[in-house]
């Protein structure tokens, strides 16, 4: 039962995760996650971080990148048109957070693994 309270007491955090996995192409920002569930940002930041082991901008970026390596490996579209796509407002930003996240440069990864390439 105190488990179940625990689960239900944290379902904001699901409701967040999940909310960032189908609008990670949107301008997600903390403190408008925060008013969609009527919590503080700091709290949801602190709670987030907890529940999950990352920050929520972390979790976003995790998501933009690999639904970015996604769309090298099936589509013919551009690496900045994907940058773009998957919510980065820069492809600075975008190079940056890939190489962190994937431990490879965009490019290099575009040059290995994309579709387009692989066409004959």
């Amino acid at each position: 039962m105190l488990e179940n309270r625990k689960t239900n007491s944290k379902s904001y955090l699901y409701r967040v995760k999940a909310y960032i996995d189908q609008n990670y192409s949107q301008d997600l920002k903390v403190s408008s996650l925060a008013k969609m569930e009527f919590i503080e940002a700091g709290y949801l930041g602190e709670t987030f971080a907890k529940q999950f082991g990352c920050s929520i901008n972390e979790y976003i970026n995790k998501v933009r990148i690999n639904k970015a390596m996604e769309l090298i490996r099936t589509t013919d579209m551009k690496l900045n048109d994907i940058a773009y796509a998957v919510g980065y407002k820069s492809y600075n930003n975008f190079f940056s957070n890939f190489k962190k996240i994937a431990n490879i440069k965009p490019t290099q990864f575009y040059e290995r693994y994309s579709h387009s390439l692989k066409k004959e």
